[in-house]
């Protein structure tokens, strides 16, 4: 399965040609799902190409007819997800997500990948996914950390330090340990709570 971000400005209008085009995009194989992001391009394709088979839905599709009970926020609908996406022959599957919050947008990505998850259904399908410009950056790290499990943060800077913090502290607190002058104290201390212990035990007893 492959996921096409694409932005809406470029789409509006030629579906069908937007489709062709991607049809036609190659990529390597992988084990992960391949994340596609184009902000502008001009969708040219011969005029022999055949059009492949396209369903087109919008985000209103798959949303709660009432908002949440808890903040009244619109939610996606996990069975409509299931049985809209999963009954659609068509092997290429376009959602507008229109001008909703990212909040509602981020629901509905989770449910969809869930149901990917759980389902063979989209398999052999391919998903596109249209957004304001603005939003194909963030939502394009969204995707991929949810498809492929992955940190959507993007720092990796400050992953790298996390890391080079957690070597170090296992460094000192096996040295600390190692050295008989915190070692001894230590076990001394551990025999000490060890014998309150069995002592309070016994008096309760």
């Amino acid at each position: 399965m492959n996921i096409f971000l694409i932005s809406q400005e470029a789409a509006h209008g030629q579906q069908v040609q937007l489709v062709t085009f991607l049809s036609q995009v190659e990529q390597p194989s992988s084990l992960l799902t391949q994340i596609v992001v184009i902000d502008e391009c001009t969708w040219s394709v011969p005029q022999v190409q055949p059009a492949p088979t396209v369903r087109a839905f919008v985000l209103d599709d798959f949303l709660h007819d009432k908002g949440s009970v808890n903040n009244g926020e619109f939610v996606s609908d996990a069975n409509v997800i299931r049985s809209k996406l999963g009954a659609a022959c068509e092997s290429w599957l376009l959602i507008d997500f229109g001008l909703h919050e990212q909040l509602v947008i981020k629901d509905f990505i989770r449910k969809l990948a869930t149901f990917t998850f759980l389902s063979n259904a989209l398999r052999d399908k391919h998903i596109v996914l249209l957004m304001p410009r603005l939003q194909l950056g963030h939502m394009a790290r969204q995707v991929n950390g949810v498809f492929n499990s992955t940190s959507s943060g993007g720092n990796a800077a400050q992953d790298a330090d996390r890391y080079q913090l957690f070597l170090l502290s296992t460094i000192l607190e096996k040295a600390l340990f190692s050295s008989p002058f915190i070692a001894w104290p230590v076990s001394k201390l551990r025999q000490l709570a060890r014998f309150f212990y069995q002592r309070i035990v016994r008096v309760r007893s």
